[in-house]
């Protein structure tokens, strides 16, 4: 099973901590951060990538998209963080991070505009897509059949 909240957790503390602004989900119902601030969501939980059956033990590599956004009224803001993000995220120090957490960068998509037009005013939203990888193991408790006996014939 995919721990979805443990993954996210892992870049967006991460994220805030290099940042030092929040990371929230997109479309939370909770009350807005001040701007600026970053938003998430997951829109590709599960690529299947390989996998391996082994009886007991299905090993499998899976990939995850997750959207980044940032969010202000600043459109310069939004782009400089976005890119910072971006960055960060490529960096073989947070690259070492994440691989002992268990998730590995695959690529970074899609970075661009995202803009909101809101009743008076333009919210401001630059982003990109982080695409990850982690690997999954499922153990089964098989049920070994020692001996048959065959009645009949």
């Amino acid at each position: 099973m995919i721990d979805y909240e443990s993954i996210t957790a892992t870049l967006n503390k991460l994220i805030k901590a290099e940042t030092t602004y929040p990371v929230i989900l997109h479309g939370a119902n909770s009350k807005q951060p001040q701007y600026p601030f970053c938003t998430y969501t997951i829109i590709s939980p599960f690529v299947q990538q390989s996998f391996i059956d082994q009886g007991d033990t299905f090993t499998q590599d899976v990939e995850i998209v997750i959207s980044y956004t940032w969010v202000s009224d600043d459109p310069f803001k939004v782009l400089s963080l976005a890119q910072k993000t971006a960055s960060f995220l490529q960096h073989s120090s947070t690259r070492q991070k994440l691989s002992d957490a268990k998730i590995a960068v695959v690529r970074i998509d899609g970075f661009g505009n995202r803009d909101t037009f809101l009743s008076i005013e333009t919210e401001r939203r630059t982003g990109f897509d982080l695409r990850i990888r982690i690997r999954t193991e499922d153990f089964r408790n098989l049920e070994v059949i020692e001996t048959v006996n065959l009645v009949g014939g």
